[in-house]
């Protein structure tokens, strides 16, 4: 799923794979994301998600 270079990553099946991160922090806070979330979610970037990701388990503890 996930390929590694000499200076960056290619992530095949992106999509899905952002859902698997989704997933991992609703099970970590053991609360679901209202749709709305999950679909902002998808539309950032990497880094952006990541640090949404974040807050939002910090949040939710």
């Amino acid at each position: 799923m996930i390929e590694q270079t000499e200076h960056f990553c290619i992530v095949r099946n992106a999509h899905e794979f952002k859902q698997g991160l989704i997933q991992r922090a609703e099970q970590k806070t053991g609360k679901v994301m209202k749709g709305y979330i999950k679909r902002s979610l998808l539309a950032l970037n990497w880094r952006e998600m990541y640090y949404e990701l974040m807050d939002w388990i910090e949040d939710n503890k």
